[in-house]
């Protein structure tokens, strides 16, 4: 009986630290990990690098979200949608993570695939993404 109440608490504290249990916040990676942060939008490409930039940017993302929804991310991609950004996470160790801004009327929401829909601040815009990665 012990055995198996530390072994269930042990695979609950790995989830957590993984983020897979989060407890409905939004799980982003952190700035010492990633080699580069690529942000698309229709026809836009904007790459941030260094340390000091994508830390920057983090910070703006984290910030600017208001609370979670509650809604389930049940999709590796949200429906196509005109002004759907992709964020993409570029890992030193290789491999990306993705999460996706879009917009539903006048609300601004960030999508973390299988984690959750999170409320972002419908002040965050584009130019101010774009002003971090000409910065870097």
């Amino acid at each position: 009986m012990k055995t198996r109440l530390a072994g269930a608490i042990a695979a609950l504290l790995l989830l957590t630290s993984c983020g897979v249990l989060s407890a409905g916040k939004l799980v982003l990676p952190a700035a010492e990990d990633l080699e580069s942060v690529t942000i698309t939008v229709d026809q836009l490409d904007l790459t941030v690098t260094g340390g000091d930039s994508i830390a920057r940017l983090l910070d703006l993302l984290r910030r600017s979200v208001k609370e979670n929804t509650g809604r389930p991310s049940v999709q590796d991609i949200p429906s196509e949608r005109a002004g759907l950004a992709r964020i993409d996470f570029g890992f030193r160790t290789g491999g990306t993570g993705t999460v996706f801004l879009y917009r539903e009327g006048a609300r601004l929401f960030l999508e973390q695939p299988y984690q959750g829909i999170y409320e972002m601040d419908s002040e965050l815009r584009l130019d101010q993404l774009q002003a971090i990665e000409q910065e870097g």
